[in-house]
């Protein structure tokens, strides 16, 4: 984003434009699964070696597994 500053990020465009930018990332990342991708999205950076090492089960059981409270409830 050429014109990028950090107060951009109020403009509902930009946000929804970085938000989906980086759930691309992260999907491409983990295969395309979205219960990884989700995780990785909702805990961050420094969460995606953790999650990266795990291989989603089923899907309430692996959901329970992930230690982040916010994320459980996305999947």
């Amino acid at each position: 984003m050429k014109d990028f500053s950090w107060s951009r990020l109020r403009e509902p465009e930009v946000n929804a434009s970085l938000g989906t930018y980086y759930l691309r990332h992260v999907l491409d990342q983990f295969d395309g699964s979205p219960v990884l991708a989700a995780a990785a999205y909702n805990a961050g950076p420094s969460a995606r070696q953790a999650l990266a090492r795990q291989r989603p089960g089923r899907g309430a059981i692996f959901a329970e597994t992930i230690p982040f409270v916010e994320t459980r409830g996305l999947c």
